[in-house]
């Protein structure tokens, strides 16, 4: 979804006036914009011919490498903007081309400052409707459903044009159902139009929203909705496969277990949902007293996705179907397995807060040490780009340290990246916890109901 969300955030070209939300100013330790004015004077340029041409170059630039997806250079080049013509008339547009590449490169904090400093110091700014938007988005994904919500709030005083609403009522409709006020969730959902960006979306959590408050045939029909939108990219045939997929769920909940079957069935091999959808084909046929068919389906998953966040449940299940089978043997089997691949719960919750804890840490200081290089990669290449006919040693030396500075960028992206996945796999480790209670449990079911098997055939014989 990251990939189809950025590229809604372009520059749009509408003019609103209003009042920005009361919120923290750009701090100089990010970067320093104590010379950019208040507000722009229609009547004076503020700067030199040759400060704004070299400006408008250096956006043009900057526009460039956004459109590229280098946002890193797009950065840099703003940086270099700023410092070269902080009165420059068009420095609210630096600023939230800015932000937008801030928040590309992950770096969430940087980019709601430079968002908040358009709407404070740029009051009639045609970038406020989007600048707003985009604190909007980061608070919502930070999790402050509230905060994410004044801000749509704001946006809405604005009378802003049908695009910005299909944009700005889909996070709210998505803060409204976090908070768990569904009524409203809906009411910002109608909001927007079939010509929104995120409308599979749209539809999928209305429907959600609608089971929750306990209307299945328009949960389920919206979810027929969501399933028929054309699948033009790989994005939408995922959000199709989560239709079908929660489809199946509520078949599943009011006892369907033959329609849940079906929807499940739909969700095809290449989907990344397939073994989710294998383990909730194996519960509703389990349900359905089919313990074979059940079987198939979850030793398909355990052999084909062994590592998937699904397979610990899928063994879980597929011991219970071996004991139901009367195979008791692969049912000890089974749940060996499964209590070999989790470990204690005590240990694993004490390692889950601890790394946690260490990703938050680690995220911060990164994100302070990406900020550090933006600015100095941009003051190394103002003065290449400024000397170019200073002494060749003194260029090589400037060149050497933008190349190590270059290498350290890496290493800071390939850190980051190793800190998604690590956050990703004490998701999985989290979700994976409990199991071992429950294999412990079966195996002992297993062996017992074996045993007394055992005795059965023992008393028969001795007759």
């Amino acid at each position: 979804m990251r990939n189809s969300r950025a590229k809604i955030f372009k520059l749009f070209a509408f003019s609103v006036c209003l009042i920005g939300p009361a919120a923290t100013l750009f701090s100089a330790g990010a970067f320093d914009l104590r010379n950019v004015p208040a507000a722009i004077d229609p009547f004076k340029l503020g700067s030199s011919g040759q400060k704004t041409q070299k400006a408008e170059r250096l956006l043009l630039r900057a526009k460039s490498d956004y459109s590229a997806g280098d946002y890193w250079g797009c950065s840099r080049r703003l940086f270099s903007l700023i410092n070269t013509d902080p009165r420059y008339e068009k420095m609210d547009e630096a600023l939230f081309l800015l932000g937008n590449s801030f928040y590309q490169l992950g770096m969430k904090e940087a980019a709601s400052r430079a968002y908040i400093h358009i709407t404070r110091r740029y009051l009639t700014s045609r970038f406020i409707p989007e600048a707003l938007i985009g604190l909007q988005r980061i608070a919502y994904e930070r999790g402050d459903f509230n905060e994410s919500l004044d801000f749509y709030r704001v946006l809405l005083r604005s009378s802003p044009p049908q695009e910005l609403i299909n944009i700005s009522g889909y996070y709210a409709g998505m803060a409204y159902y976090k908070l768990g006020d569904y009524p409203r969730c809906l009411t910002a959902f109608q909001q927007t139009n079939d010509k929104s960006p995120y409308r599979g979306y749209v539809l999928y959590t209305t429907a959600l929203a609608l089971l929750r408050m306990k209307d299945v045939p328009a949960a389920v029909a919206a979810l027929e909705r969501a399933e028929a939108l054309p699948a033009i990219d790989a994005e939408q045939r995922r959000l199709t496969d989560e239709a079908r997929l929660s489809m199946g769920y509520i078949y599943y909940e009011i006892g369907q277990y033959e329609q849940a079957s079906a929807a499940f069935a739909r969700i095809p091999r290449q989907s990344e949902l397939y073994p989710e959808s294998l383990l909730a084909k194996g519960w509703a046929e389990a349900q359905s007293g089919r313990w074979e068919s059940a079987a198939a389906a979850l030793t398909e998953l355990t052999q084909l996705f062994p590592n998937h966040s699904a397979s610990q449940e899928g063994l879980f299940l597929l011991g219970r179907c071996c004991t139901m089978l009367g195979r008791y043997a692969e049912a000890i089997a089974v749940f060996d397995r499964l209590i070999a691949n989790t470990p204690d719960v005590n240990r694993v919750t004490q390692t889950i807060e601890k790394v946690n804890e260490k990703i938050a840490r680690d995220r911060e200081r990164l994100e302070a040490r990406q900020m550090e290089l933006l600015k100095l990669e941009s003051s190394l290449m103002a003065d290449l780009e400024d000397d170019a006919q200073e002494a060749s040693v003194k260029r090589q030396e400037k060149e050497r340290r933008l190349k190590a500075l270059a290498e350290e960028r890496r290493e800071l992206m390939e850190q980051l990246d190793r800190l998604d996945r690590l956050a990703r796999e004490t998701a999985v480790k989290e979700e994976r916890r409990n199991w071992r209670a429950y294999a412990e449990y079966g195996k002992m079911r297993a062996a017992f109901l074996q045993q007394q098997e055992k005795n059965s055939f023992g008393s028969e014989g001795a007759q």
